[in-house]
């Protein structure tokens, strides 16, 4: 399982375990996911979320014992969710920072849904944040390409191209992929296209 998959399952088990303030430990995070999960992912992206102020390390005491009679103390390391900004997972480097790439995409998609038919103007006017400014040329490789495998319709008119989603192909939140070879993935549904929308895999590993 790639990185990019694993995380949206990390933090849907960091919302469920942690709600209402209760502690979890990285071994239940690894419980609570499908398939065996190294330890190191799960900690690198939990102490990613720390230094991004999602999540507060704390200590759970407990006792262990070994022999009757004798008792001792170990502490447990484990986590509190002090910050939750919705079921979308947080994009965060190692140093607790925001990814800010591929935002303009997320920005895309999720508009077009948003307006139903636009033309490119409209699409970059409505998706560009003071943040990150997305180009026309940058919407209409993007469209152009969603276009080519099924997800939206385009037509030309007075006020230039038109694009819309056709129904029921808003798949999820996750924007399409445009690969490098042109092919399309769709990671909601985790569904890879050939550049003409054939689709080529499903349920697999595209990462």
């Amino acid at each position: 399982m790639s990185r990019a998959n694993l995380r949206p399952q990390m933090w849907a088990a960091i919302r469920r375990l942690g709600a209402d303030g209760r502690f979890f430990t990285l071994d239940d995070i690894r419980g609570a996911l499908r398939g065996p999960v190294k330890r190191e992912r799960v900690r690198d992206y939990l102490k990613a979320l720390v230094a991004g102020g999602y999540l507060e390390p704390v200590v759970i005491p407990g006792q262990v014992t070994d022999k009757p009679g004798l008792l001792r103390f170990k502490a447990t390391p484990a986590y509190r969710l002090i910050r939750d900004p919705g079921a979308e997972a947080p994009r965060v480097r190692a140093d607790g920072s925001p990814v800010t790439q591929g935002q303009g995409r997320e920005a895309m998609w999720r508009t077009l849904r948003i307006l139903g038919v636009c033309t490119l103007r409209e699409l970059v006017a409505t998706a560009s944040t003071p943040d990150w400014t997305i180009t026309e040329s940058e919407a209409r490789d993007y469209c152009d390409r969603l276009a080519r495998v099924g997800f939206l319709a385009r037509e030309s008119g007075p006020s230039g191209r038109r694009y819309w989603l056709f129904p029921g192909r808003y798949t999820g939140p996750r924007p399409p992929q445009i690969r490098r070879n042109k092919q399309v993935w769709d990671p909601n549904t985790n569904t890879l296209y050939s550049p003409a929308g054939e689709i080529l895999g499903q349920g697999a590993r595209h990462d």
